[in-house]
């Protein structure tokens, strides 16, 4: 099964993708909150690398589908988990 097949080109200019329209998702689990406007968002570097280095060959249509506070105890982990399981379902629809 093939996941993700990238055909980029990279110039003097940047990168130049072959394929621009591919639509990319990241699923996404972490046990602290690094939302903007949480306490630890300063601290958040996974999505932002992901993001960051995609955009280098030429992938810009990225969603993010993000389960966290994970560690914050069972009632945290399943409301993290329903919200992203709504958002996913947003997605499909």
């Amino acid at each position: 099964m093939k996941l993700l097949h990238i055909d980029s080109s990279v110039s003097g200019a940047g990168s130049a993708s072959l394929s621009p329209a591919k639509k990319v998702y990241i699923a996404s689990s972490r046990g602290n909150v690094y939302t903007p406007g949480s306490p630890a968002a300063v601290f958040e570097h996974h999505e932002t690398y992901l993001t960051s280095v995609l955009g280098l060959i030429g992938l810009r249509d990225v969603t993010v589908v993000r389960a966290e506070g994970l560690a914050f105890g069972p009632e945290a982990r399943d409301a993290a988990m329903a919200k992203a399981r709504e958002h996913i379902s947003g997605i499909a629809a």
